[in-house]
């Protein structure tokens, strides 16, 4: 190659990414699956884990400054391996969805919109569901569900 004048000048190569200090906060054994929403409607990243051992889902708040409250506890159906949020209600608040290993279920939560959340209703999915996720499968502009089951299927609602 041949090159009259300067030479063009290298990009060099991107920084690798880096992090503050990890942050450890309680829970209880047998945490699974961890999403971030904004479930009390303030501007905050707060957080919700799946907690596959104590049967519940857990909510710590965010304080705006990568810190987290204390956890608040929501019973679900048993083994909860994932969580997914959504509006299922169309109430744009932050709703819950967690799929339920142990009961063959999915539970939602309905979020009030103050970073509180109703008891768990459950649907049956017919066999082990591991992992839930939300989206608009067919396009009505409402959230819908589809949960993988340990048959290797996958179910929608």
């Amino acid at each position: 190659m041949l090159f009259l004048g300067a030479a063009p000048a290298l990009a060099a190569p991107p920084a690798p990414p880096s992090f503050d200090a990890a942050v450890n906060y309680d829970s209880p054994t047998g945490p699974r699956s961890v999403i971030t929403g904004d479930f009390n409607m303030d501007g905050k990243a707060d957080l919700a884990e799946a907690h596959y051992i104590s049967n519940n889902v857990a909510i710590h708040l965010g304080n705006g400054n990568g810190t987290f409250g204390a956890a608040t506890y929501y019973a679900t159906g048993s083994n909860p391996f994932s969580v997914t949020i959504g509006d299922f209600n169309r109430d744009g608040k932050a709703d819950l969805a967690t799929a339920n290993y142990g009961s063959d279920n999915v539970s939602i939560l309905i979020g009030v919109g103050n970073g509180t959340f109703g008891a768990a209703t459950n649907f049956a999915t017919g066999d082990a569901p591991s992992q839930v996720i939300t989206g608009d499968f067919n396009a009505d502009g409402e959230a819908d569900l589809a949960a993988n089951i340990a048959r290797g299927e996958s179910i929608l609602y």
